[in-house]
């Protein structure tokens, strides 16, 4: 049912006839990016400020003019009542990194909140500074490389400054007439403190925008995606000053360099846009009163003292992502997104094309985290389905979500990383894993290949307790969800058994202890026990299962509504159990 016409070859051919040797050139490309924007890449604080931090800046003018946040310049106190109030000074300093380590004294010209940046001018007397020139951020597209560069880390003395590279992962149109098209760029290169008042640039090492901080919104489809204020946007903020058209000259007169790296981002950029159609946006309504938490394993277990082992912490509540599966109105996601699947109210599927169609779950798969949801519609449009050697680590991922709900964008949210690997998570989970940067609202979307060939549903796997970007992200692989898919066609759950057990411990002899169980589950009600030691299981000895999770998956695999006989060892007895498996408890 994964099919679509080759024409997305044609425009491959067209971006990338010679890819192979342009991966060889952009090294040099980026190096030269480097090393000219890192010595124009400074620290900003005030002159009361004697101690470490403040604000990464980044000159944009030989003649020593600064741009950096909103925060450049901030003086905080505290009151005898413990009160902490902020302000700005008008005077700044000025430190360019190692090696030079100079300190100038500078002024700041204007302060612009709603933009979230400062433009500051030395004061000093100076000579041709390094600067970085300025581009346009009207001319990006999604998937085009983006790099940040911050030096702000509190250390006192700080060393050169951090380059980060990732991709314009969205772009925010403005509503305003003026100021550019973008309101805000979201980008995947790592963003974190330091790097705020820092540049954001192009793959020629023009500065696109100011990085103003990163997305820490928890009910935001961007969450943890840096933000970037566009250049375009800061350039009309700054329009009134009497050194604009010195400091802000026409971004159409700068001469385009890179050859290479533009290749690359062509491709990223028409994989983005063909494959947008086939992300769909999945919105979930609830019945009020619903639990807006989920309970997660402490992220401090094991490393504080005293900590529970377990805390609440607030779900995404959407909007979600999905993948069409089929023309006729099938669309794919990850089960995740079905939490509290009992008090749903209402599915909409929002289109790229501007439709929104409501939705309803046909089946659910409990073993690989899936579901299949169906709209009204005929005129979907599948993506091809990836090839084993699509699957080799170190290809090329492509993460593509749709979070925009009824107001489509030019372009998906996307991403990129690599196939960090494929694992065999349980006897009927199998996953990529990959370092795509995922966020909440990408779950359920698709992990593509180069060529646009689907490989998979993106999963994030307790991003809580691993780190949300940490390089641990997960996809369920089509060739996995094919197993179950003909089951849930015909509208047939499959659901894994349930036991209402702690996950078993080994003791000193090699043997399964229960560590845990719920007296009110399936297993408890049968009579199981914390400390019980199994024997047996169905008539064969506990030995046949090498590992506590081939016996969770096998209890798994009866299914609800089955019977698992165990022999447990209790005490100085033993005794004999019939254990009618249960359905899972929703999420």
């Amino acid at each position: 049912m994964m099919r679509r016409t080759p024409g997305i070859l044609i425009l491959l051919l067209l971006a990338v006839p010679a890819l192979g040797q342009s991966l060889k050139g952009m090294r040099k490309e980026f190096a030269r990016v480097g090393d000219n924007a890192v010595p124009a890449t400074v620290v900003v604080k005030s002159t009361e400020n004697s101690g470490p931090g403040g604000s990464t800046g980044v000159i944009i003018h030989p003649d020593g003019y600064v741009l950096s946040d909103a925060d450049a310049t901030i003086v905080m106190s505290r009151d005898a009542a413990g009160k902490v109030t902020k302000r700005h000074t008008v005077d700044a300093i000025i430190k360019l990194p190692a090696p030079d380590h100079r300190t100038f004294l500078a002024e700041v010209l204007k302060r612009d909140p709603e933009t979230d940046t400062t433009l500051l001018r030395i004061t000093d007397p100076v000579k041709k500074l390094p600067f970085v020139p300025l581009g346009t951020s009207d001319a990006l597209k999604v998937g085009a490389f983006n790099i940040t560069i911050g030096n702000a880390f509190g250390s006192g003395n700080e060393g050169e400054p951090a380059l980060s590279l990732g991709c314009v992962s969205a772009l925010i149109k403005r509503d305003a007439l003026g100021g550019g098209k973008y309101q805000m760029i979201y980008t995947s290169a790592a963003v974190n403190p330091g790097s705020n008042g820092g540049p954001s640039l192009d793959a020629e090492g023009r500065l696109v925008g100011i990085v103003s901080t990163w997305e820490r919104d928890p009910a935001s489809p961007f969450r943890t995606l840096g933000k970037v204020t566009p250049i375009d946007l800061i350039r009309a903020s700054f329009a009134t000053l009497d050194c604009f058209a010195k400091v802000f000259p026409d971004p159409r007169m700068m001469k385009a360099r890179s050859d290479e790296a533009a290749v690359l981002e062509d491709a990223f950029s028409i994989i983005a846009r063909h494959t947008y159609p086939s992300v769909a946006c999945i919105e979930v309504t609830r019945k009020e009163g619903t639990k807006l938490t989920k309970k997660i394993r402490n992220p401090l277990l094991g490393r504080v003292k005293g900590v529970p082992p377990f805390v609440e912490v607030p779900r995404y509540q959407g909007p979600y992502s999905g993948v069409v599966y089929a023309k006729d109105g099938l669309i794919l996601t990850c089960s995740e997104n079905l939490w509290a699947y009992a008090s749903i109210e209402s599915i909409t599927v929002h289109l790229s094309d501007g439709r929104s169609l409501p939705g309803k779950v046909r089946a659910r798969d409990g073993y690989r985290q899936f579901a299949l949801i169906e709209v009204e519609a005929n005129d979907l449009i599948p993506l091809p389905p990836a090839t084993k050697k699509d699957l080799e680590v170190g290809r090329f991922a492509l993460a593509i979500g749709n979070p925009f709900g009824d107001q489509p964008q030019e372009a998906p949210l996307f991403t990129f990383g690599v196939v960090s690997g494929v694992h065999r998570l349980s006897r009927d989970m199998d996953a990529i894993q990959t370092d795509a940067g995922l966020v909440d609202s990408m779950v359920g979307g698709a992990l593509v290949t180069l060529s646009g060939k689907f490989l998979g549903l993106s999963l994030m796997t307790n991003p809580e307790y691993y780190g949300r970007n940490s390089g641990i992200g997960f996809a369920i692989p089509l060739s996995a969800m094919e197993k179950s898919l003909p089951q849930l066609l015909r509208g047939k759950d499959v659901m894994p058994g349930y036991l209402g057990i702690g996950m078993p411990i080994t003791n000193e002899r090699g043997q399964m202890v229960f560590s845990s169980v719920a007296p009110k589950g399936p297993a408890g009600k049968a009579g199981l026990k914390a400390r019980d030691i199994l024997l047996e299981v169905d008539g064969r000895k506990a030995r046949h299962f090498k590992t506590v999770a081939e016996f969770i998956d096998y209890a798994k695999a009866r299914g609800p509504g089955q019977t698992l006989r165990l022999k447990v060892s209790r005490g100085a007895g033993e005794a004999e159990l019939e254990i009618i498996l249960g359905s899972p408890p929703e999420r």
